[in-house]
Order: C-alpha cells, then sequence, then structure tokens
C-alpha cells in the first residue's frame, strides 16, 4: 500500500489524487490499490470527531472532511485519466518499496533526496526496467516530492544515471519496441480471420474498425456508449467523444466517420452489424449502454440474464485491456508476425501513417477522431517514419 507521508494537500492535484485514490483493474473491474490484491475501495472516513483515523487518505489542512468533501475527492480523482492515475500510483508504490527495502528515510529534502532519486534509478536500471518506465517514475516521485510540501528536487544525478543504462541498452543491442502500425491492409488480414457469422467475431470487427477510424485510445473505445454513434445516414456516422487524454478541459467533441469504399473494413457497415445484435441484446435504444460488451466464458453477452458473473464492471462493459486482446486475438487468429508488437496502440498508430501516406495534411490528421495535441512529437514519430519508407534517399539513384 502507498504510504501517506504527509496530512498536506498542495496545488499539485495530479499527483495528490493518484495518491489518495484507489485504482480499478480494468480487466476484471476489482478496485485494488497499486501493489496489494484486491480489496474494497476506501470510503471517505468520518472524520466528524476532527481526528484522522490512520488508514485514511490524505486529508485537507485540520484533518475535518465535511460530507461535500466526498465529491471533492471523486473529483480530484475523476479529473486524471484511470490509467494514467493507475501508472502514478504503482511508480509511487515501487518507490515505497525501494525505500522500504533499502532501509531508507521517505521523502527527505535537499542533496539527501537527489541521492536517493539517483541511487533508485539505478536500482531500476538493475532489475532491468524500461528506459520510459523509469523516466516517468523519476517525473512522477520528483513532482511527489511537491506534494509533500518539499522543494522538488534536483534530478540530475538520476537523469544521468538513466542516459549511461539507456547507451548500455544501446551497446547491447536493445531496442524499444514500438507498437506495430495497423494498416488497412494489415486490417483487412485480422478481418477476413474473424467469425462474423458470431456476435463476437461483428463486435471485434466494429472495435476494429473503430479503433483505426477514430484514431482512439483503448480506454476511449470501451468507454464509449452506444447513444454516442450515430449514424447520419448509411455513409457516416457521427461520434461523440465526450472525454480523452488529448482534450483537458473535457469540452468533448464530435467526430466525423465516412464509409469506406472496401465493405469488408467499412466502420460504417461494421456498426451498423454489431448495433443490430445490440438491438437483439435490448440495448440499443438505451442510450447509457456501452456500446461494446464483453462475454462470458460460455459465449453469452455479459448484459444476458443467464452469462456467468466474471467479476468485470456490472453494465458488460469491455475494458480497455479487453480491446488489447480483442488486436492481440485478431493477430494471431490472421498469422500475422509473431515478432512484430500487435497492440492496440497499433489502430491509433495505424490511422496516422496511412492518412500520412494517402496524403493528408498533418494538421487534419491530428485534429481528426481522439487526435493528437498540435506539434505532438509522438504523431510527428509516426509520420516521419512513414515518410522515410516513402521518401528514402537511396530510392532511384542508381546503386
Amino acid at each position: 500500500m502507498v504510504r501517506v507521508i504527509s496530512n498536506t494537500m498542495t496545488s499539485d492535484l495530479p499527483t495528490y489524487a493518484a495518491t489518495v485514490t484507489d485504482t480499478t483493474d480494468s480487466a476484471s473491474g476489482v478496485p485494488e490499490l497499486c501493489s496489494a490484491g484486491p480489496v474494497k475501495p476506501p470510503a471517505v472516513p468520518d472524520v466528524s470527531s476532527g481526528v484522522p483515523p490512520e488508514s485514511s487518505p490524505v486529508l485537507p489542512p485540520h484533518g475535518v472532511v465535511d460530507r461535500p468533501a466526498k465529491t471533492m475527492f471523486e473529483r480530484i480523482a475523476a479529473s486524471i485519466p484511470a490509467e494514467t492515475s493507475r501508472a502514478r500510483c504503482n511508480d509511487r508504490a515501487d518507490y515505497d518499496r525501494w525505500l522500504e527495502r533499502t532501509g531508507r528515510d521517505g521523502f527527505v529534502d535537499g542533496e539527501a533526496a537527489a541521492e536517493h532519486l539517483a541511487e533508485y534509478v539505478n536500482d531500476a536500471a538493475e532489475r532491468g526496467l524500461a528506459p520510459a518506465t523509469i523516466a516517468r517514475r523519476l517525473s512522477t516521485i520528483a513532482t511527489a516530492y511537491r506534494a509533500q510540501g518539499l522543494d522538488r528536487p534536483d534530478t540530475l544525478a538520476a537523469r544521468a544515471v538513466l542516459k549511461g543504462y539507456k547507451l548500455e541498452r544501446a551497446e547491447a543491442g536493445k531496442r524499444t519496441r514500438k507498437a506495430t502500425p495497423i494498416t488497412p491492409a494489415v486490417l483487412r488480414t485480422m478481418i477476413a480471420a474473424l467469425d462474423l457469422d458470431t456476435k463476437r467475431g461483428r463486435r471485434d470487427r466494429a472495435v476494429l474498425l473503430l479503433g483505426f477510424a477514430l484514431g482512439a485510445r483503448r480506454s476511449t473505445l470501451a468507454r464509449l456508449n452506444v447513444g454516442e454513434i450515430r449514424a447520419v445516414d448509411a455513409h457516416e456516422l457521427a461520434v461523440w467523444l465526450r472525454r480523452s487524454k488529448t482534450d483537458k478541459e473535457a469540452d468533448g467533441k464530435s467526430v466525423q466517420v465516412l464509409s469506406g469504399s472496401d465493405p469488408a473494413t467499412c466502420p460504417v457497415r461494421a456498426w451498423a452489424a454489431w448495433r443490430a445484435d445490440l438491438d437483439d441484446a435490448g440495448l440499443a435504444d438505451d442510450a447509457q449502454a456501452p456500446a461494446f460488451v464483453r462475454f462470458d466464458r460460455r459465449g453469452r453477452l455479459a448484459t444476458d440474464p443467464g452469462a456467468l458473473r466474471d467479476g468485470g464492471s456490472a453494465d458488460g462493459r469491455i475494458s480497455g485491456e479487453a480491446v488489447g486482446i480483442i488486436v492481440d486475438r485478431a493477430a494471431k487468429a490472421a498469422g500475422l508476425p509473431p515478432e512484430a508488437v500487435w497492440t492496440a496502440h497499433g489502430l491509433r498508430r495505424g490511422y496516422a501513417t496511412a492518412a500520412h501516406e494517402a496524403g493528408a495534411d498533418l494538421l487534419a490528421i491530428g485534429r481528426h477522431g481522439e487526435g493528437w495535441t498540435d506539434g505532438s512529437t509522438s504523431l510527428l514519430g509516426y509520420i516521419e517514419e512513414a515518410a522515410t519508407r516513402a521518401n528514402n534517399p537511396l530510392r532511384g539513384i542508381g546503386l
């Protein structure tokens, strides 16, 4: 369990929320605290006496929480995407375990803090963690110092250790594995391997094609409701994304999804077929019903009265992890190269790659669907890789 060092609440709400909020395993829907097994989510404690219990979360100054404060806690937690909050919570838990294992004091100030972080990064490198994971944990932990009322520690030494670790990996021939772009050609191969005579096959096709057409993250796909996907006509869908990682103000946006030229990979047709299955299940007219429903072990929709309870969400919604499983299962069924990295992120990456290769404007690519912030380095990275293949300077020079 994450140790709470201070009862001071600061303006650093993201770190604060990650500290006091339990996370939920989106595959099973069972709440859990970072390093602990499944437990019941902690309720906001009754501290009307003015004395908070030992196990209570971090409290505002004076330690008194009246009834409206529960909504405050919930809103702080809701301001952070679930997967981001889970990652930060795990980062803190890993650092706390290291402190305990090495017999060091908790959060300290000054040069001691900088030394702690450098030694922690070195320990993470010895454990073989990915450089990106270590960099994220370093950022999370350094920010957490501010949440404890301390100065943000100097991370120069820690980052030097991390750079040395990256150089070691490079010399050893280790490379960061990236999601393989799932382009339209790959999608056709995946979908051809699905059993479209089954509800599961039709659902998986709709997940794959809408994930690609929206350039969506897996959590965004899982969060969609039936009422947020509207057929404008036979050739267009209007999809409302009520929130996303790039939508900082939670304004939401409407996305136009057009029909495809190939019926096998047309997202409009795929959604219509799956929506008919939702209609048979009595879900199509419920605007708040999940757009994508999971199946139990016997192949029945989780919303069916006789479906087995699998620990997932009560409304039968698939999880973000389930989207990744759908992609991986389709790749294996299609016999795609096993050395490639087939993940849900490949749909988002494949959309950007294919749109660029088709001549779409970079700004238009970044603003469509879930999108990227203008000038996103990750989007530019996808485009640069595609552009390198198309505009290789060795092409056609006579070698």
